[in-house]
């Protein structure tokens, strides 16, 4: 996709985000932003946790490689 495709399909939905907070009455809107805000902080934490578990899961089989590593002398 090119850069002009991804911004505009952004800016649908962000069009289309509007479009369902007008479906609620205003005192819920703040609400809804709240809740908003708190599901992307959760997301970012969950992505944080996944790429951190990824991260140990590849040092921990580096180091098990490295242990399988044996001196083999010539001679």
């Amino acid at each position: 996709m090119n850069k002009d495709m991804i911004r505009r399909l952004q800016e649908a939905k962000k069009y289309e985000w509007m479009a369902v907070k007008a479906l609620f009455p205003e005192s819920a809107t703040a609400h809804i932003e709240v809740i908003e805000k708190e599901l992307k902080e959760m997301l970012m934490e969950c992505m944080l946790d996944f790429l951190k578990s990824n991260d140990e899961k590849d040092k921990s089989e580096q180091k098990k490689e490295a242990k399988d590593v044996k001196k083999v002398t010539i001679g």
